[in-house]
This record gives structure tokens, sequence and C-alpha cells, in this order.
């Protein structure tokens, strides 16, 4: 009898959800018909932006896919919670939505694919405000920040979780009175030598421990207080938890002589099984805190919001699916050819300096350039002066001037780097000074970017010179690398490659401009 009161209970209760849904969606339906041409305008505006999203979400950022449906699970609480007493477009919001797209717009053209990456969620929240109005885009603002456990911003932290982890790992280890002789991020004890990668900095753990702990925190405590430090301890113990997995796998390696399973095939499973553990007391912590919060009622409306007419719905779902949809217009430039052109660095050798054969030991690597150069030069009595050009006509995804895979001395080690000044002609550039070692040999390496007519030998600087070579019309871009072997201080290297410059640096320029043609003649 009992059962089956409490399942009639269930129908009834899930009768009513029901009919509340429907209620809600024939009440509502032009907005929500607003929303689904706006998300399908989106999929077309956004799409470049969407596409790397995804291509993270499924090789480092799987989390992602869990955070969609937590995601709609807050926006229901929060809704639920927080009395809203009318749904109707906003004009601000509309214009918040333009000036949101204008700087996707404008990391798209520039192929910024992070920038891309964070507008996106901005992007989406801009558009509930402008279809739904203000009211509704302040509840709404924590399940879209929510998004943002998918945007991979958090990479920026890996190299400091790199530099913590490695040190208390080292500390770990001295305690235990294992050898080991620690080289940046790498340890070497007896038995081989381990790497702390990035992949191995812990901030996977890092990132769902976030997620778990301020969604829990966001769905059932209420003070800020205790939210906040719910989610510290949280940060802490996820990194704890990637320190004892580090230095026990060490452990491990060390007394199997690196012949353990989860040092030969797979450690993986392993960390998650760590994390697993260490999250044990955070979800305790959490459950104790919510029996110490505030009993207090929700404040809930009497009545359904107020909507705005058919006609606004439809006249602001227009406007907006039209803004969303507007990015899919920016020119992303000319795509690479298969093979880079081949060019001159300069027309012909002048006064003493004539070509040479390029050194092998010294070849940057830019990922498919429109036109390519690599020279080299020699003068009696001088070093030999190796020249590199790499020239971008546009930003594709896989061509492009400023990207990390993209490297100027590859297998070559940094033993100093500085700005320093160079003469091209009556100008002077400031350039990047790189003194570089490799298996005993030592070059000095001097580079540059032009950037749409500019010039920089900052690579952070160079992608903000990018803005004003794109209002001007131009989304040209090179890169200047020379370099020459040297010992001790370099002071022969500097001579000539200072030499070489008098004589030739305004060729070398006027190639990497574009003010030459394809034999390098001006």
């Amino acid at each position: 009898m009992v059962k089956a009161v409490m399942a009639a209970e269930r129908a009834n209760a899930l009768s009513r959800f029901f009919r509340r849904v429907v209620a809600h969606l024939s009440s509502y339906w032009v907005a929500w018909l607003a929303l689904a041409v706006t998300a399908v305008a989106m999929a077309v505006g956004l799409e470049t932006g969407f596409e790397r999203l995804y291509e993270r979400w499924r090789f480092s950022y799987n989390h992602s896919f869990l955070v969609f449906p937590m995601a709609a699970w807050l926006a229901w609480v929060m809704l639920s919670r927080v009395p809203v007493t009318r749904v109707a477009p906003s004009v601000v919001g509309i214009v918040g939505l333009a000036l949101s797209l204008g700087i996707y717009a404008l990391f798209e053209a520039l192929d910024f694919t992070l920038g891309m990456q964070m507008a996106v969620p901005l992007v989406v929240f801009a558009a509930v405000a402008g279809l739904l109005g203000l009211s509704v885009a302040a509840v709404m603002m924590v399940p879209v920040g929510f998004l943002y456990f998918t945007v991979p911003v958090w990479d920026l932290s890996t190299g400091i979780l790199q530099d913590i982890s490695t040190a208390m790992v080292s500390a770990l280890l001295r305690l235990s009175d294992v050898t080991a002789h620690i080289d940046l991020y790498y340890i070497t004890i007896p038995s081989g030598t381990f790497e702390i990668e990035k992949g191995c900095a812990g901030l996977q753990y890092v990132i769902v421990g976030l997620i778990l702990t301020v969604f829990y925190a966001m769905v059932w405590l209420q003070r800020w207080r205790t939210r906040i430090l719910l989610v510290a301890v949280a940060v802490v113990f996820t990194m704890i938890a990637n320190w004892i997995r580090i230095y026990t796998l060490i452990l491990i390696g060390h007394w199997s002589q690196m012949q353990h399973y989860l040092i030969q095939v797979s450690h993986d499973e392993y960390g998650w099984l760590v994390f697993i553990v260490a999250m044990a007391p955070v979800l305790w912590l959490a459950r104790r805190l919510e029996t110490r919060e505030p009993e207090t009622a929700m404040p809930r409306a009497e009545n359904p919001p107020a909507r705005a007419s058919v006609k606004a719905f439809v006249v602001a779902g227009g406007v907006v699916a039209a803004l969303t949809a507007a990015p899919a217009l920016t020119d992303a430039g000319p795509e690479a050819p298969p093979t880079p052109r081949d060019i001159s660095a300069i027309t012909a050798p002048g006064g003493e300096w004539h070509e040479s054969a390029a050194t092998p030991a010294w070849s940057p690597q830019f990922h498919a350039p429109h036109m390519q150069a690599r020279s080299a030069f020699r003068a009696p009595g001088e070093n030999q002066v190796d020249v590199y050009i790499a020239r971008y006509l546009g930003k594709q995804p896989d061509s492009k001037l400023l990207a990390s895979r993209n490297e100027l001395a590859p297998n070559w080690r940094t033993l100093r780097s500085e700005m320093h000044e160079i003469g091209i002609g009556n100008d002077r550039r400031a350039v990047r000074a790189m003194h570089l070692e490799s298996r005993g040999d030592q070059r000095l390496l001097w580079s540059w970017y032009v950037i749409g007519g500019y010039s920089t030998g900052e690579a952070v600087r160079a992608k903000m010179l990018e803005i004003p070579a794109l209002l001007g019309g131009r989304r040209d871009g090179a890169v200047i690398a020379v370099s020459a072997a040297c010992e001790g201080d370099c002071d022969n290297a500097k001579r000539s490659m200072t030499g070489f410059f008098e004589t030739h640096g305004q060729q070398i320029e006027a190639v990497a401009r574009g003010a030459a043609d394809s034999d390098g003649r001006i």
C-alpha cells in the first residue's frame, strides 16, 4: 500500500513538472524560437572558435563534456532561486553583443586562437542579455561563467604548476634519501630519468576539482565565505595529490628498475585513483559546510514573469541572429601553398660578401610560410652569416607567423637573451639577440618581426602590431633571423653581422616587407 502511494506521488509530481514545462513553452515560445535561431546563427558566425574549442575538448579538455550538463543544471537552479519579473529584449544587451562580437571578429582576423575561445562564452552571455533582458542575464552570469572551464585559458598556469610540482617532489625525494639530480623539469635517479612534462603539472586534476567544488558550492552552499573555502581546499588537495602521484611513481620506478607496469605502459589510471582519494575529504568537508548553512527560504515570484510582445522578440531575434552570423564574413587571407616559394634573401651579394652554403646545424622551422629564404654569406676575415626569412601573406589555422610551433632555433639551448639595437641604412632596429649553444657549438642569433610594415624584436609586441596593420589593410608579416657561429663573448660574430647589415640590411628588409619581387629584386 505504501509503495503504491509513493509511486502515485512520484507520478503526480512528474505530471505537474511536465504541465509546468508545457505551460512555460506555450507562454514563451517566441523567446525560445529566437534563442534557437540565434544558436544556429552563432554556430555559423563563430564556427572557427567552436571548431578550435572542440579540438581541445577532444584531446586534452575531455572534462568539457561534463561541464555543459552541469551548467544547464546550474542555470535551472539559479533561475528557480532568483525571481525574474520580466523577459524582454534589451537594447543595452544588443549593444553589448555587438561589442563582444567585434572583439571576437578582431581575434579571428588576427587568428588569435585563445582570444576567440575566450570570447565565445562572452558572446553567449551577451546574446542572452540581448534577447531575454538584463535581469535574466544577471541570473545567468554564473552558469555562463561556468563554461570558462571548457576554455584552455587555464593552460597559462601550466608553467607555474610545473615549477611547484618539481620543487615539492624534489623536497620529498631528499627527505626519502633517494639520490636524484634535478635539471629544470628532469629528475634523474640511478634507475632512469623522469620528466615532469606539461601534462604532468597536475592541471587536469586542479580543473576537475574546481568544476566539482564550484558546482557544489553554487548549488548547495549560500555564503560566499564557505564557497571560497571549499574551492581553495580543493585546489590545495588536488595539487598535493599530483605531488604524491609523481613522487610515488618515481619511487616505483626506483624500486622496480623502471620495469613496473605503471612506468612501462601507463600511469593515467593511477593518477585519477590518487585524485579520487584526495577528493574524498574535500567532499566530506563540502557536506559538513552544507549542514552548517543557515535555513533561508528562497524568494519566489508569485506570478510568472511578464514577457514582451511577439513582435519585439521577432525583431530582436533577427538583429541578434544577423549580428552573431556576421563574423563568418571575416577574411582569413590566402591559404599557404603546399610548399613555400623559395626567394632570395638579397638581390646579389655586395662588397666582399659572396654567397655560401647554409649551415645545416642551424635551421629555423616555420610552418607553411608563403615564401621562404635560406641563405648564407661569407667575406674574407669574417664569420659566415646565415640568413633566414619566412614571409606570410595572411593567417590560416595551419599557416601563421606567430604560432607556438614555429621555432627560430630548434635543438639549440638559449644561454642568454636580450634586446639589441642594429643599424639598417639610416634607421635603427631593436632586435632580439640570443646566445645559443648546442653540443659544444655556440651561435649568436639576431631576429625581429616585420608586421604589415612595422618592426619589432618582441613576439608579444608583434602580435599587438597586427591590430594597426589590420586596420591599415595589411595582413602580411615576416620574420628575419640572422646568425653566425661564435665563441666566448661572440665579439667576432657581432662584428661580422654588423658589417653584413651595413651592406645588405635594407635589401633583406625589402624582401621581408614585400617590397621586392619573388627573385628578391627591389
